[in-house]
């Protein structure tokens, strides 16, 4: 866990609503995800070529990192990652 990333990312503030929230530093970000409570974050960057928006490194979603770091259930890594897709 980043605890300066998620000083400048307000990420006490975010983790009180469900849904996600994406916070862009430069070409690479964070993408949150909260449920219920627990959040977990994954990688993204800016894409280089223009039929794509943004890069999602989903392969590292393994764990809930706040408040407490678990392991993701399968069922809801399956989730969080169909709901990215839009």
């Amino acid at each position: 866990m980043n605890i300066k990333r998620h000083l400048r990312d307000k990420v006490d503030s975010l983790i009180k609503t469900n849904g996600f929230y994406l916070k862009m530093n430069g070409r690479s970000g964070t993408i949150y995800s909260v449920k219920d409570g627990k959040l977990c974050e994954i990688d993204c960057e800016m894409s280089g070529v223009k039929e794509f928006d943004i890069i999602i490194y989903s392969e590292g979603l393994l764990e809930w990192v706040l408040p407490e770091k678990l392991l993701i259930h399968q069922d809801e890594r399956k989730e969080i990652i169909e709901c990215l897709k839009f």
